[in-house]
């Protein structure tokens, strides 16, 4: 997608969106492009004899498929493969094929909906809390955003997500303190 590319080079990006939205017949552009790789200069064709194909209105949305490839893709393959090598031998490739790609990024970045009636369910109290605070402060977290409660669970754990299982796999203990003059504690799990 053209917006993935906007954060590898904004002004890319920019410029390819800029061509799709208006007439390129007269840019005298070739379906080819610059690359500086150690202060040299490659010219580097995106089909074949490129350098002799003129971009035009009519096959403007070929030319910004094909630029945005060669960015995300094609200039970064060596790295992709060096990631993918590291990464399949700490975890095979056949062992991710049962999990959907929302499923394997909550096991590896976390939930990115936190779930209030979750972390109820699994906390642990230290101390002696009345059911009155008990209820204020499950009002007080089930009125938060999905911001907000990001913001809470990092104060809380160092992480402004929830690890796969949720909080039973991570509890959280709630201790009360003696001394009523102190800031609020946090300790990371």
């Amino acid at each position: 997608m053209l917006e993935d590319l906007e954060e590898l080079d904004s002004v890319l990006c920019s410029s390819l969106k800029w061509m799709l939205e208006n007439d390129v017949d007269n840019l005298y552009q070739t379906f080819c492009y610059e690359l500086d790789f150690a202060g040299e200069r490659h010219l580097i064709e995106l089909v074949p004899e490129g350098v002799a194909h003129l971009l035009t209105n009519a096959n403007k949305r070929l030319y910004v498929k094909l630029i945005a490839l060669a960015k995300m893709q094609e200039e970064v393959t060596s790295e992709i493969q060096a990631f993918l090598k590291g990464f399949n031998s700490v975890i095979p490739a056949a062992k991710l094929q049962v999990f959907s790609p929302n499923e394997l990024e909550a096991i590896i970045a976390g939930a990115s909906v936190i779930d209030v009636e979750d972390m109820k369910a699994n906390i642990i109290y230290d101390g002696s809390y009345t059911e009155e605070f008990k209820t204020w402060f499950w009002e007080i977290l089930r009125e938060f955003t999905q911001t907000e409660l990001s913001a809470f669970v990092y104060f809380i754990t160092g992480s402004t997500k929830v690890g796969y299982g949720g909080f039973k796999n991570e509890k959280i203990t709630l201790t009360s303190l003696s001394n009523t003059k102190s800031l609020p504690v946090a300790h990371t799990w």
